[in-house]
């Protein structure tokens, strides 16, 4: 008996003196490859787009964040059907800004607020037990999440991490792992109540490693610089009117927006290579915007104050 209290006392002691390592999120060399698909339209992916974070920081309010960049990923010959995927390698936009606190294994994220001064909000919490809360006005939209379970999973290196689930008081759930992100994609907010989209990963690597996801050997066609026409839309942040200038492959071809759970909020068909048109009806806040035509498709992202 006196062996086995020993035995566990050392047990006790090891893992005091050399607690379980923390699988950090934000990293420099690591890259998301994303998709998102809206509910009508589940024959292919409504958008993709590649994720990374810079070795560039900003100050802002006082706190230091690190920049991610997107880049996206476009079906090379629209159609009925999902096509190869292009990834767009030679140009890409700022994406948001995190920070993470390593010691209490807590990322936060800077929500903008057009007019104001935005904030800072919790993301992922990471130190979490079962029955613990998580609430912020950016996770599940401030609806209060309780933990579910932690459980470990294995990735494809090998490797493993820790996966909480969250359990609302509505229809859906969530989790996130640690290290890799949120299961609806790393920037999606925690969804609640009845979902018009879903997100996921095609790929996560690190250093080249695949490390989460079941299309780490998709067949991307055109892995240096996608070859496009300039579009613009500006101005951006937008307030009552957007312009938007295109190449003639895009006449005829509609604008649409949809917001951050991937539901389509605007639509304005377009004539002619560029056209003015109003915004002014819309919430504030950060759209995704997509100009598609028969032979192109054009993402980027649109500010609305």
């Amino acid at each position: 008996m006196k062996k086995i209290i020993f035995t566990l006392f050392l047990g006790m002691m090891a893992n005091f003196a050399f607690p379980q390592s923390y699988h950090k999120l934000i990293r420099e060399n690591t890259y998301w490859d994303e998709y998102m698909v809206v509910m009508p339209e589940i024959w292919c992916y409504t958008s993709a787009k590649r994720i990374f974070f810079t070795n560039q920081d900003t100050l802002i309010n006082g706190l230091t964040y690190k920049i991610s960049k997107e880049q996206i990923i476009s079906p090379l010959n629209p159609g009925p059907f999902c096509p190869p995927l292009v990834i767009d390698t030679a140009s890409n936009l700022t994406y948001q800004f995190l920070r993470e606190d390593t010691v209490e294994k807590k990322v936060y994220i800077y929500t903008p607020a057009y007019g104001g001064t935005g904030s800072d909000q919790l993301f992922y919490d990471f130190s979490l037990l079962p029955g613990d809360t998580l609430q912020s006005s950016y996770t599940g939209m401030g609806a209060l999440l309780v933990l579910d379970s932690i459980v470990t999973i294995v990735l494809n290196n090998g490797e493993t991490r820790k996966e909480f689930s969250f359990t609302p008081n509505y229809p859906s759930a969530f989790n996130y792992i640690e290290g890799i992100g949120g299961s609806f994609g790393l920037f999606d907010p925690i969804p609640v109540g009845f979902a018009e989209w879903y997100g996921g990963y095609f790929c996560v690597k690190e250093n080249s490693v695949n490390l989460y996801g079941e299309q780490c050997d998709y067949g991307y066609v055109g892995q240096n610089e996608m070859k496009t026409e300039p579009v613009s839309v500006f101005p951006n942040p937008a307030n009552n009117f957007i312009t938007v200038v295109m190449p003639r492959d895009y006449e005829g071809s509609d604008f649409i927006l949809f917001n951050l759970r991937g539901v389509q909020v605007f639509r304005h068909r377009l004539n002619s290579g560029s056209g003015t048109f109003s915004v002014s009806g819309l919430v504030p806040g950060i759209y995704n915007y997509q100009i598609k035509s028969n032979q192109s498709i054009h993402n980027g992202k649109l500010a609305i104050y």
